[in-house]
Formats: structure tokens, C-alpha cells, sequence
């Protein structure tokens, strides 16, 4: 399994990351308190506070103790009113529209049974004024603009940024300024987006919005600060390029999540008159555009941020040799010590549970017939990188990040900006694909693997079936195919095959260290058999990687499930003295040998039973409706019914039938004898008799009525 990170290359800590993730709190929204924080003077001669409260002056008894006394009831029912507008965010709200669809409109209601800030008109829009159910208190919306550098207000307060070993770009918004006034902010949901025009095809364009995911306070409410974390340099600059051009529209759009009490017509059910108005309670977003729009950086800022006076800078990528390949290697133009890779190739995976089984899952459709019989084959595959090739490739991109100028550690990550695509060799009608097609659908990160669902024919299944067991290197043979920042595209090997597999397959327990030894016992921790062909293993001690021989295993070894074998782990460099973390196993050289039948029971779905509509003969012959001898009496006519399927009659004027049986598709697959038929005869005498038959079985879909006597006992079950 790949890992994100050399060690030689991150010197970070990744306990303090770790400790740093758990304890910070991010989201894409907040909820701005607006007027509901508002600091109300209880003095009966602030003539503000009395007009926000609705107390005339006038109606004041003149007693100092008394006034104070009601406006500080009032200053309380109104702060309580106020607190009660601000919107509550919980964990499960993942975005604005989240939060906005948790709750349907509410029906029509009196005004005088809703509590929310009322719209004036039935489709409100950013700007409006609301106002509250009596009327006294209106409310809007502060609008937000971009910032400016404090030292230089030509350039825009944008950057990008590192946090926690992670790029960024952040936005900083300020509130633009208001007039004292007696309208306040109506409490709301905020969240952030950055809108630009894309160019496409025949002049056309796209208008494409980029959510920022951390969105939050400065100081106070009057400071909004977006973050958006970048997936690598292309993203950087694609931002890059969208900022410096009015031609791309960009903007940062603030978008409101707000509560209202919408007009909804007339007549409420809760209404004394059938004239008064209605009201609907309803949460919406409202958008406005901080200003300035377009957004464009000055060429001091696209100077520091990488792009320079000319055209942005894609990155450059260098190819190192290993073994018999060459790998690219991505270098990042405005930090020379980044580096990204591609892993060597996407292997089946195994989930990590306590058995391991392969992460495969096959469902059968039931159908009338086998041509309409479909499989649906559900996978998922994981990347698998050789660390000793990214070790080994460390002294080379070292010479290219100082010839760049780099002065930091190296950094070598997954490439996570590719726009990846599945191509895949599946059967077509029986037969094997002599080309890779792209297929729709799937789920493709470079890091965490693939995940995609086929639905196939019957004879098309077959042919994979077999495939699954290593029958057929051509079918089921893929690749990922990307196409790294806008470069020559990259084919990734994709192998669904289930003996080699991604995933733990052998468990290593190590035991003592001894003459710079480390004995250990290796285990079989998978469903069927392995076979060991000279494996290796690496110890990774610190940040150091340390390559292990691997003693006591004679190549061909084989191991059932549960099996183990004690060996001895010898490193081809000495140990360092920081000891050993852990200890991870090369198993390219590891080969299981899949057990078809308890391979099968793990991965088939049988949850539903699919099952397949069979034709079934019944066929009488003439002879088999004379009586007895001596006896007038004869065969009327028989029924005959199928255990999981339909019935039919026979009579001397009709000899045959025909019918249908429910059988499973299992065997049909698997090669499992298939469950016999079962069929039971009721024979129809002229006299009124009936004999019934017990239950017979026969693997033939050609069968024959049972003649049987009318019998006073009852028939069989």
C-alpha cells in the first residue's frame, strides 16, 4: 500500500498534526449574531434605545425609578426576541444548502402566530429591508467587500499560504461601512464562494463556483476570512490565472442563509378575517457580490505568488529509472523542494477487517431467461507504491529543487490533481475486449483507490468470473489514465485479479533483535493458500527505511489460511539506534492461490436470491390413461405440479405441455450441481378418484406424469 509521505522527505511531527487536527473546529459557514449582540443603554432619556424598544416618550410617568424599571422590561423582552432570530448551525449541516433544505416551507400562517423577520415582498432579494411582526423593528443585511492590503490599498488582501504542510488561498472581507441608523442586522447564516468564467468551446463560457470549505470570523463580525485548501499547483494556478484577468468575471460571492416570514395570499385557517394576510416561514440564501468585482491582482502580487510578469508556469516533470521503468516526478515551479508522484499501479483490494476479504461484491438480477440474465460486479481497488523507488529516486530530485533555487527539505506527495479516467478490457457478448474502453461512473483518487460497478451479460460474467481466479490475463486487465497538469497523459496498471492482491496478506510479528537480526513469525491472515517467492520487507525506524532480506523461506513456500513459518528478518544496512517502528512486507512476491468456493461465498450476494425462469416439458403418453385390468374405469386426466414453479394438465386428447421452473443462477456460474426438480402428480379418475404422488426429483427438464391410485389416505406433504 502506498503511503503519502517519506519519512526523509516530511519532517514534520505528525503527533502535533495530529493534535492540531482533533482540536481545531472548521466549517463552511457561520452564524453572524448581527443586531441580536446589540448593547442597549437602559436610560429613559436615550431617545434611540426608546425608539428601537417602541416606547414613546410621552407615555412616560416622569417617575425616574418607574421608567427605568419599563424600559428595562421592555430592553429584556427584546433582547430575548432578538437571540431567538439567530440561526442555530448543527454538526450534520455540511453547507449552506444543508442548512437551508433541513426544514420544507411551513404552511400559511396569521402574522400574528410567526416570530421570524417578516419579506415585503414574496421573493426577497439582498438589499431588502425586513421588519419584525408588530412592525417596529426593521432589519437588513451588511454587506461585505473585499479588503486591501493595510501597507498598499492597490493590492487585494488575498494569499497563498501553507497551513499545517497544506497550500491555501484565503480571501479576507470587510464590512463596508454604514450610517448609524436605527435598522439593524438580521441575524444570519454566512458562507463563502469564489465565482469565475470559464472559457469553453465555440466562444461559449462557464460560470464555475468554488465553495470556500473553512469559512470564519477575524476579530470580530465585521472581519469574514474564506479559506480554501488546494488539491496542488494546477489548482494554484488556475486561481492564479482567473485573478489576473478581468476577462474571468472572478468575484467573491457572500452568500446569506437567512429565515423569513414570506407573504403567502390570503384566508389562513388560523386567521379571525378571511382578508388578512398569510404568511409562509421559509429559510433562504441571498447572494451579494463583495465589491471589488472583477477581482484582479496587481503584478507585484502575481510576482510573489508565483505567476510572474509573464505566462503562469506549469510544472515541470523529470522521469528517474527504476528497475526496468521510468517514473515521472512533478516538480512544483514555486516551491522547487515539492514533488508529486503517480502510484506504480492499482491492485484489488482487501478490506481491513478481521478476515481480509477481497473488497469485491457480485449481485445477480433475476431474469425470464439466460440472455436476459445480468451481473452487477462492484469493486475496489488500491494504489500500491514501491517506497525503496521513491527513496532511491531522493539524490536526483534533490539536484533538480537546488537547481531551482530550494533551500527547504524535499516533499514528495501524491499527485491529486489529475482528472483520472478508468479504462477497461470487458467481455462483449461472449467474447474477450481487444481494446480498453473508458468507463463511466467511477470513483478514482489517486490516494485512496478506485470504486466502480459493472453490470454485465451472462456469457459476458463468465468470462470474468474465471478472470477473478487468474484464467485470463487480457480480461478485466485496466489502467488509470491522467493527465498531469495539461502534460503527456500517464497510464497507471489496474489488475483485478484475486491473487495479488492490495492489503494485508501476511501478518509479520517481529520478536527479538539479535546480532542485528530480528526474528519473526509470518502468518497466512487471508481465506486460501499463499505461496511465498522470496519476499522482502522494509523497517522503517524513525525516519529512516531500512531494506530487509528475508531468511527461512524456501522460494515456492506455502502457507493455508491461519499458517505460519518463523524466519529471520536481516537488514542490508545496520539498524539505526532509534529502533525499529514497524515493519512492512513487499508482497509483489506473495501469490495467493484463491479458494473458488469460499472466495465465492464471501464476495456473491445473497441477501436476494436471483433466480432464472427454466422451460419444463410434461409429456403423457396414450397408454397411461387405461384403467386397470378388469375395470372399466380410466385416467380423466393428470396435474402436474413443480416445486417453485407452474402446473399443467394432460388429457388423452392432449399429450404435452409445457411450463416454467424458478431455478438459482448460482451453479450456472459456479459449476455446482444444480437442485433437482421436484414435481408431485395428482391423477383425475373418470369415477371421481383422485390419486395423489408423493414428491419425486429428476435432473431432466423433460419429465412424465405418475399414474397413482385414489388412495383414502390424504396425500403426502
Amino acid at each position: 500500500m502506498t503511503e503519502n509521505l517519506l519519512p526523509e522527505a516530511q519532517p514534520e511531527e505528525a503527533e502535533s498534526e495530529a493534535e492540531a487536527e482533533s482540536t481545531e473546529v472548521t466549517s463552511s459557514m457561520v452564524v453572524k449574531q448581527g443586531g441580536s449582540t446589540l448593547d442597549l443603554n437602559i436610560d429613559p432619556s436615550d431617545e434611540f434605545t426608546l425608539s428601537l424598544l417602541g416606547i414613546d416618550p410621552q407615555a412616560l410617568s416622569g417617575d425616574p425609578e418607574r421608567d427605568t424599571e419599563e424600559v428595562l422590561r421592555a430592553a429584556r423582552e427584546f433582547s430575548s426576541y432578538l437571540t431567538n432570530l439567530a440561526p442555530q448551525i448543527f454538526p450534520f449541516m455540511t453547507s449552506i444548502e444543508g442548512w437551508s433544505g433541513e426544514f420544507g416551507a411551513s404552511p400559511p400562517a396569521a402574522r400574528n402566530r410567526l416570530h421570524e423577520a417578516f419579506a415585503t415582498t414574496s421573493e426577497p432579494a439582498f438589499g431588502d429591508l425586513f421588519e419584525s411582526a408588530d412592525g417596529r423593528t426593521r432589519f437588513d443585511l451588511i454587506p461585505y467587500m473585499v479588503a486591501f492590503e493595510e501597507e498598499n490599498q492597490h493590492e487585494l488582501l488575498v494569499s497563498f499560504n501553507e497551513s499545517e504542510g497544506k497550500e491555501e488561498f484565503t480571501v479576507t472581507l470587510f464590512e463596508e461601512v454604514q450610517e448609524l441608523s436605527e435598522v439593524l442586522e438580521l441575524p444570519h447564516v454566512i458562507a463563502l464562494s469564489l465565482r469565475r468564467r470559464i472559457p469553453a468551446a465555440a466562444g461559449e463560457s462557464t460560470v464555475e463556483d468554488m465553495p470556500f470549505p473553512v469559512v470564519a470570523f477575524g476579530d470580530s463580525e465585521a472581519v469574514l476570512i474564506g479559506r480554501m485548501p488546494l488539491t496542488g499547483p494546477k489548482q494554484r494556478r488556475q486561481l492564479l490565472a482567473a485573478l489576473s484577468s478581468p476577462t474571468f468575471e472572478t468575484s467573491v460571492i457572500v452568500r446569506r442563509g437567512v429565515t423569513l416570514e414570506i407573504p403567502a395570499g390570503t384566508g389562513c385557517q388560523d386567521s379571525d378575517n378571511a382578508s388578512d394576510p398569510c404568511y409562509r416561514e421559509t429559510r433562504l440564501i441571498l447572494e451579494s457580490v463583495a465589491t471589488p468585482s472583477p477581482l484582479v491582482l496587481s503584478e507585484a502580487q502575481r510576482s510573489r505568488f508565483g505567476a510572474g510578469g509573464g505566462p503562469l508556469r506549469a510544472m515541470e516533470c523529470t522521469r528517474v529509472t527504476y528497475g526496468d521503468r521510468s517514473y515521472p516526478y512533478w516538480q512544483d515551479p514555486v516551491r522547487p523542494e515539492r514533488f508529486y508522484y503517480l502510484p506504480d499501479r492499482f491492485l484489488l483490494a482487501r478490506l481491513p477487517d478481521s478476515g481480509h476479504r477481497p473488497a469485491l461484491k457480485v449481485r445477480a438480477v433475476g431474469a425470464e431467461s439466460q440472455a436476459d440474465l445480468r451481473f452487477t460486479m462492484e469493486f475496489s481497488a488500491s494504489p500500491v507504491t514501491d517506497q525503496i523507488r521513491l527513496k532511491e529516486a531522493l539524490p536526483s530530485l534533490g539536484d533538480d529543487a537546488r537547481k531551482m533555487g530550494a533551500v527547504d527539505p524535499l516533499r514528495l506527495e501524491i499527485l491529486q490533481e489529475a482528472q483520472p479516467i478508468l479504462r477497461l478490457a470487458l467481455p462483449q457478448d461472449g467474447a474477450p475486449a481487444a481494446e480498453l474502453t473508458e468507463r463511466d461512473g467511477a470513483l478514482i483518487d489517486l490516494e485512496q483507490g478506485v470504486t466502480h460497478a459493472e453490470t454485465l451479460k451472462f456469457a459476458d460474467f463468465q468470462l470474468v468470473y474465471q478472470a477473478l481466479f487468474g484464467a485470463s490475463l487480457s480480461v478485466l486487465r485496466g489502467e488509470i489514465r491522467v493527465g498531469a497538469d495539461g502534460g503527456p497523459q500517464e497510464d497507471i496498471p489496474l489488475e483485478l485479479r484475486l491473487d495479488r492482491t492490495a492489503g494485508e496478506v501476511l501478518s509479520v510479528e517481529p520478536g527479538a533483535v539479535a546480532e542485528g537480526r530480528i526474528g519473526a513469525r509470518l502468518t497466512n491472515v487471508i481465506e486460501s493458500a499463499v505461496r511465498l517467492e522470496q519476499p522482502t520487507a522494509v523497517a522503517l525506524c524513525g525516519a529512516n527505511r531500512v531494506a530487509l532480506r528475508i531468511e527461512g523461506v524456501q522460494p515456492g513456500l506455502q502457507l493455508a489460511p491461519g499458517e505460519g513459518v518463523d524466519v529471520q528478518l536481516v537488514p542490508r544496512t545496520p539498524l539505526p539506534t532509534v529502533g525499529i517502528d514497524s515493519i512492512h512486507l513487499n508482497e509483489q512476491c506473495i501469490v495467493a492461490e484463491p479458494d473458488r468456493k469460499v472466495v465465492w461465498d464471501l464476495i456473491f450476494d445473497r441477501s436476494v436470491e436471483a433466480r432464472l425462469t427454466r422451460e419444463v416439458t410434461v409429456e403423457a403418453v396414450a397408454a397411461l390413461f387405461a384403467g386397470p385390468v378388469g375395470s372399466t374405469d380410466r385416467v380423466a386426466a393428470f396435474a402436474v405440479t413443480l416445486e417453485h414453479g407452474g402446473s399443467v394438465r394432460l388429457s388423452e386428447g392432449r399429450l404435452t405441455a409445457t411450463t416454467t421452473l424458478s431455478v438459482p443462477v448460482e451453479p450456472l456460474l459456479t459449476g455446482v450441481p444444480a437442485p433437482p426438480i421436484r414435481y408431485r402428480t395428482e391423477t383425475l379418475w373418470q369415477s371421481g378418484g383422485i390419486g395423489v404422488s408423493p414428491w419425486r426429483e429428476t435432473d431432466h427438464t423433460i419429465i412424465l406424469p405418475v399414474k397413482t391410485f385414489p388412495s383414502l389416505d390424504p396425500p403426502p406433504p
